[in-house]
């Protein structure tokens, strides 16, 4: 019963994803959007010293409508850039993931210097 079932999953799924798959740009733009969610969690109402994120010295909506921002442009950037240039979908889903990383660490950066955000 097992191998028919796991013969079965492996039928119905494809084989390896091309090069030019959306797969990368699908997953590189939802951790780049998931990283930059979990840098304006831990971020809320915690001191700022970027000036153009920080409303009297703090994060809150404006940095957050900036952050936002910045983020859906990336977004749609990347469709853009991987919709004209179909071999340029895994880099743009790289570039997407290296980012959400970034802002991930950051995130895990700000939670260990303040373990009780709020």
């Amino acid at each position: 019963m097992m191998r028919t079932l796991l013969l079965l999953l492996a039928l119905s799924l494809p084989a390896f994803p091309s090069e030019t798959s959306w797969l990368w740009v699908h997953a590189g733009v939802a951790t780049q959007i998931g990283g930059n969610f979990a840098d304006i969690a831990t971020s809320w109402q915690q001191p700022e010293q970027t000036r153009w994120l920080a409303t009297n010295g703090r994060f809150e909506g404006h940095g957050v409508a900036c952050k936002l921002g910045l983020s859906a442009g990336i977004a749609l950037a990347s469709y853009a850039i991987a919709w004209k240039w179909p071999k340029a979908r895994k880099l743009v889903g790289i570039a997407n993931l290296s980012l959400g990383a970034t802002w991930g660490a950051v995130a895990t950066s700000n939670y260990i210097r303040n373990p009780y955000f709020r």
